[in-house]
């Protein structure tokens, strides 16, 4: 009995701790590649091999999008805070000296990785991706 025992927690442990890391991490890990993304708009790092490696895979591939060929969108804040992350959504409110604005960023998990899913070709330049699902408010120093 003691060695059925034995060998049903051997077995049933590593699925309990699996199931509880889905859980608890997913949040930290979007709001990890959130980070990124975000410090590469406050430094001016933008490209495509800093930001697109974070974009849906799946997303490029159903939108027939060739990475390569496009710049990656993006503000130049002077600060950021990462908010809420509700389900597969991480809010994001981003300031410069005179604007703010509220950015959120889509979530899809591609084989374990987090990746984006982006808003799409900006509607400003078509030679442009905007990273984020959407902008929820704009707000300027006047207001």
């Amino acid at each position: 009995m003691k060695k059925f025992l034995f060998l049903f927690l051997f077995l049933a442990l590593p699925i309990v701790l699996n199931a509880q890391d889905e859980e608890v991490y997913p949040p930290l890990k979007m709001k990890i590649v959130a980070q990124e993304i975000l410090n590469a708009f406050q430094i001016s790092a933008v490209s495509t091999s800093s930001i697109g490696k974070h974009i849906s895979l799946e997303w490029l591939e159903d939108n027939n999008i060739q990475l390569d060929k496009f710049k990656i969108n993006s503000y130049s804040p002077t600060s950021y805070e990462i908010g809420p992350i509700f389900d597969r959504y991480v809010i994001a409110q981003v300031n410069g000296d005179s604007w703010g604005h509220l950015l959120v960023f889509k979530f899809i998990n591609e084989d374990g990785v987090y990746r984006i899913i982006p808003m799409g070709i900006s509607s400003s330049s078509k030679e442009y991706i905007d990273p984020w699902y959407q902008v929820l408010q704009y707000n300027t120093k006047d207001n």
